[in-house]
């Protein structure tokens, strides 16, 4: 039996589906026929469902604004309808209307295939004469609209969902319904319902329903005449509605799907949500609680065939057809389920004193054999491939595995040989817009640091640059998920998932091998992080630039949030890391510890501002880092922020240490030394006090030792508490004493200050006994005066607060501004106007980036100014 091909790079535009479309017919494969076809029709149905001018994108996004802000919402909603009705109307809309529809035909007669033949993969049919007449009527198509890339349907694809799965919600439907007679719209919901729906429309007609129609919808979008018209014609004719999607997770898009129906005047008691659920309680009770009004049809996981096909029995003989060699298995061990993921198991070879079998699930069809062919390509790093079978990818292994992380080397070799290995043609990743690929997601965090306005100047300040810094010359289909399923075995560490991410349900669509490596690096110790960049490098024999590790870590990080296995204020410092080390790298490469005189600087409101919704540096700081290492000065930061915080800053410019906390810790760089200032009879009250807060509902910085950095989230509604309520926390702890931030509250040890912990830091970094002077320093709050106090020349920057003794001089600029005026009255001159402090050339795409991430260095005085300086750019 013929097989149609294998693609490796599943992101295919249109033109190479119908190519495997008519493989897979003249062949008789009726499931890789099928899943081709649906593939085809969701690209054309997107094409005749486009919002061309984003309008209802940026609906979305007034709406959720408050304000006047937010009433754009109902303005931008009414033009979104206006242009989609004009734009049904164009010729161009209308000729892809025909194909499409008969594309559809040809994609519903192989789903009926499907519902008489099983298993799926051996499935066998006729040729549809349908289908070549369809894509004849395709050559006059835009070359355009043939480009288009598909979307992948998480339902084949990256869950473990069969048409086996839609027979059962069929045969729960009928149970429900129990009258063949009365005509049924099956919607599904794009994308996975461009699968599903077709589908389930068949094994409805095969349990005898006559009239059944399938059709797809994208939720959020309008629907064309002829579509509402299919949907209406229900009303004098009793029919039901099924709306049909993947597992939820919300039941958001299935809710606004219904509410739309409803909408065309089609009662609530005539749609029925038919939908699987995975084994997350949490999950499956919230999405079925919110469709509980329509009382959905839901399969739940422990019915779903997947478990069937990965009984012992079932895998023996899958394993039996594939190698010619019969054996037996014993009990199924589960491996490593996640939530919304693909079933792996382990089963024991009876028999065999330490070899086993390795079952995971990877797809259907063409899906699933791209799994297979990634696991061929990469021998030596994956487990020993058996073959795949009806969804599901088998390997064999000696020795019972176990998890393991594996080495810089190991990471670096398995990322350089799928390199090497899957070659893509062209980074289909550039080409996408709204589908959250890595480049896009990189962009939007970055054009948080243009304020409200950002998601409508990113497209102009921002992609292109981010796009250029992330361009690559050898795209490659890569793992996405390379910092899991790593196993050691007897043969050494393996990789056993290794296609789940590259073509993911989660997006972020990318063909750069190094995304591969910042899963070890985005979070990892300083030493470790650094090991694996250099170990990647290494092997690639060249440099990654620094702003390829800062976009491509900052999307990571973005996307361990999103996965719930960050806190936000872990989220925010690793940004703010990855940040300061690009900075770092072309400011100040070759370090800042070598100087005399201290220079001290506060972090917050001084040295960093807030960007994208962390404290990073802008470009007039870094340029007064920069300009003092230029003149011998030794930076140092003396902040309120965290141990962890003040180590990343060192080692990223090169500092030669820092106060911590509030002078509550001082690190040394070079020697690696941490000391505490906080007495233990104080510590002892904080680390009271932490439980005690814990219990009154406040929220802790894990990331604070020797200090508590506390706010709420409820209550009152003051993030850092009131003054009630932070008299109540400090009631019977006199060790104890509360700092007032912006949006938290700082508890620290009453014998602790920003002074002290200055002088404790120049009492280490002493050389044969002699101090170095602290020549200079800059704060912005009454916190930083014990600091000031001890410098030669004591500085503010104009946005100090009122706090601030009126002897410390202020700057006229504000925030880094100010700091690099005030550097400049330090050595005498601007930046660059003597041999030691001339700084290297930067360029055009690295320049726009660090000055996209400083629009707000000087406050919000100016950032217009600097806005348009960059749109100009």
């Amino acid at each position: 039996m013929a097989t149609p091909r294998t693609p490796v790079d599943l992101l295919m535009p249109l033109g190479s589906v119908l190519d495997h479309l008519l493989d897979a017919a003249d062949a008789g494969e009726a499931l890789d026929a099928f899943l081709f076809a649906a593939a085809a029709v969701q690209v054309l149905e997107d094409q005749t469902h486009r919002d061309r001018l984003w309008l209802q994108r940026a609906t979305g996004y007034f709406s959720g604004l408050e304000g006047a802000t937010g009433r754009l919402g109902a303005v931008t909603g009414r033009l979104a309808r206006a242009a989609f009705a004009l734009d049904e109307r164009l010729p161009a809309q209308r000729r892809l209307q025909t194909p499409a529809a008969t594309l559809a035909a040809v994609r519903d007669h192989w789903a009926s295939v499907l519902a008489e033949v099983d298993p799926p993969e051996v499935g066998r049919g006729p040729a549809d004469a349908l289908l070549r007449a369809s894509v004849e009527r395709l050559a006059d198509v835009p070359a355009t609209v043939r480009s288009q890339l598909v979307r992948l349907p998480s339902s084949f694809r990256s869950f473990d969902q069969h048409p086996r799965d839609m027979r059962a919600l069929a045969a729960a439907f009928d149970r429900r319904v129990s009258d063949p007679g009365r005509a049924v719209v099956v919607v599904g919901l794009r994308t996975s319902g461009s699968y599903l729906a077709p589908l389930l429309a068949a094994e409805l007609r095969r349990v005898g329903y006559g009239d059944v129609v399938p059709m797809t919808i994208r939720p959020g979008h309008p629907l064309h005449r002829d579509e509402a018209a299919m949907l209406t014609r229900l009303v004098p004719r009793a029919g039901l509605v099924a709306v049909v999607d993947d597992p939820p997770t919300t039941g958001g898009s299935i809710e606004a799907t219904i509410r739309s129906i409803e909408g065309l005047g089609i009662d609530g008691a005539a749609i029925v949500p038919c939908f699987s659920v995975f084994d997350d309680a949490e999950i499956d009770r919230r999405a079925v609680d919110r469709l509980a009004a329509w009382q959905p049809i839901v399969l739940p996981f422990s019915d779903w065939d997947i478990h069937e096909r990965m009984t012992p029995e079932r895998v023996a003989a899958a394993v039996h057809r594939l190698t010619g060699v019969p054996i037996d298995l014993g009990p199924r061990e589960p491996i490593d389920h996640r939530r919304r993921e693909h079933l792996a198991s382990l089963y024991p070879v009876l028999g065999s004193v330490d070899r086993f079998v390795v079952a995971e699930g990877v797809g259907l069809g063409w899906f699933g054999r791209h799994a297979a062919a990634v696991t061929e390509r990469i021998a030596g790093h994956a487990l020993e491939p058996i073959g795949f079978d009806d969804g599901i990818l088998l390997a064999w292994v000696d020795g019972r595995p176990i998890a393991a992380r594996p080495a810089p080397a190991t990471v670096a070799g398995y990322a350089e040989t799928r390199r090497r290995a899957v070659p893509a043609d062209t980074d289909r990743a550039g080409a996408l817009h709204g589908r959250q690929a890595v480049w896009e997601v990189a962009a939007n965090i970055v054009g948080e640091s243009l304020g409200r306005l950002g998601p409508f100047l990113r497209p102009a300040a921002i992609d292109g640059v981010v796009q250029r810094l992330l361009h690559l010359e050898t795209p490659s289909v890569i793992d996405g998920r390379a910092g899991d399923g790593w196993l050691e075995t007897a043969d050494g560490i393996r990789k056993r998932e290794t296609s789940e991410g590259a073509f993911s349900h989660r997006d972020l669509w990318c063909y750069d091998a190094t995304f591969d490596i910042v899963p070890f690096t985005a979070t990892a110790k300083a030493e470790e992080a650094a090991a694996y960049r250099a170990a990647w490098a290494a092997e690639r024999q060249a440099e990654i630039s620094p702003e390829r590790w800062m976009l491509l870590e900052l999307v990571h990080l973005w996307d361990q949030r999103r996965d719930g296995k960050l806190e936000r204020a872990q989220l925010w410092r690793h940004q703010a890391r990855a940040v300061h080390l690009a900075f770092g790298a072309r400011w100040l490469p070759k370090g800042a510890a070598t100087g005399w005189p201290l220079a001290a600087l506060d972090l917050d409101g001084v040295l960093e501002c807030t960007v994208a919704g962390f404290a990073a540096p802008t470009t007039a700081g870094v340029t007064a880092l920069a300009t003092l290492v230029a003149h011998d000065y030794r930076p140092v930061v003396c902040t309120g922020r965290s141990v962890g915080e003040v180590i990343d800053r060192c080692v990223a410019y090169g500092l030669a240490g820092g106060v911590a906390e509030y002078g509550s810790a001082v690190v040394v760089t070079e020697t690696e030394r941490l000391v505490s200032l906080v007495e233990p009879g104080e510590q002892a009250q904080l680390d009271e006090l932490r439980r005690a807060l814990v219990e009154q509902g406040w929220r802790l910085d894990g990331g604070f030792t020797y200090a508590v950095r506390a706010w709420r989230t409820g209550g009152s509604g003051l993030r850092g508490g009131t003054e009630t309520e932070i008299a109540a926390a400090l009631a019977g702890r006199p060790g104890v004493v509360a700092v007032r931030g912006e949006g938290q509250t700082d508890f620290i040890a009453a014998g602790v200050d920003k002074g002290r912990g200055l002088a404790r830091l120049q009492e280490l970094l002493q050389v044969d006994g002699e101090l170095p002077p602290i020549a200079f320093a800059m704060g912005d709050t009454a916190a930083d005066l014990p600091m000031l106090d001890l410098a030669e020349v004591g500085r503010a920057p104009a946005n100090a607060s009122p706090g601030l003794d009126a002897r410390i001089a202020r700057t006229r600029g504000a925030y880094q501004l100010g700091v690099l005026e005030a550097v400049h009255e330090l050595v005498g001159h601007h930046r660059g106007e003597c041999v030691h402090c001339r700084p290297a050339g930067l360029s055009a795409d690295v320049a726009r980036l660090q000055a996209a991430l400083s629009v707000f260095e000087g406050g919000a005085k100016g950032a217009p100014r600097r806005l348009a300086g960059l749109l100009r750019r």
